[in-house]
């Protein structure tokens, strides 16, 4: 079952990507309620307050083994997140302050240098 808020959190949202890919750099902070919409993606390190992923939208943690941090919700709605692995050690991370409600999303995994 998703948060409540989730069946009325329009009037939370601060950003919507709708399109294209939201790179975010280190040291970087959005706050208020993000959402990614089908087909667009949000990748990169750096703060949010929350993060919504829609059914087929994407976000990448990390700038290959960085971290993206969300302070409060984060809400995977058939939407998928992907964490890159330089070794069994070093990979991309999502640091989450508040919930974690997964609801026909994916997780992606994908090596990269280790053999």
């Amino acid at each position: 079952m998703l948060p409540s808020w989730k069946t009325d959190w329009t009037s939370l949202v601060t950003s919507f990507i709708k399109a294209g890919t939201l790179e975010l750099w280190p040291d970087s902070v959005a706050s208020g309620l993000v959402v990614v919409r089908a087909g667009a993606r949000l990748q990169g390190v750096g703060t949010l307050t929350g993060l919504v992923l829609d059914h087929n939208a994407v976000a990448g943690a990390g700038t290959s083994t960085g971290m993206l941090s969300i302070t409060e919700d984060l809400v995977v709605d058939g939407g998928i997140l992907e964490f890159e692995a330089d070794s069994l050690f070093d990979t991309g991370k999502v640091l989450v302050g508040g919930d974690v409600w997964l609801n026909a999303g994916f997780v992606d995994v994908a090596r990269t240098a280790w053999s």
